[in-house]
């Protein structure tokens, strides 16, 4: 819940962002995708309409764009899938705000948001640094 209150006003939680509190949160979210994510087949079908995002490249502004102009109601009440082609990280001074939506959002809704892996989610692009 803290990570999709932080989605629409990501300016006054900034000191949640930088809390032990924000790191806690994405990791129990990322123990609770990885299990969504590892029983979803590797080739999905989708029945049309689907909506079909590439490279948000940690560019909150742009989910924020999204956010209001095609799923304003909110994903759950907006007709269709959800396909989002990877490249979430890498460039942009939001990643791990847009992967922590993206990951919420794919726990809210694992029927309706699909997250493909880009090659900005591989070690050969990112390396083993700790970027962020």
């Amino acid at each position: 819940r803290r990570i999709t209150d932080m989605f629409s006003s990501p300016a006054d939680h900034v000191p949640y962002l930088k809390s032990d509190q924000f790191a806690k949160d994405l990791h129990r979210l990322n123990k609770k995708v990885r299990a969504v994510l590892e029983d979803e087949p590797r080739c999905v079908f989708l029945q049309s309409p689907a909506y079909v995002f590439g490279d948000i490249h940690g560019n909150l502004e742009d989910l924020h764009f999204f956010s209001d102009n095609i799923w304003n109601l909110g994903m759950s009440l907006t007709a269709g899938n959800f396909v989002f082609l990877g490249d979430y990280v890498d460039r942009g001074m939001s990643c791990l705000e847009c992967v922590a939506y993206l990951f919420a959002m794919k726990l809210s809704l694992p029927h309706k948001v699909f997250l493909l892996r880009g090659n900005h989610e591989t070690r050969d692009v990112n390396g083993w640094e700790e970027h962020y």
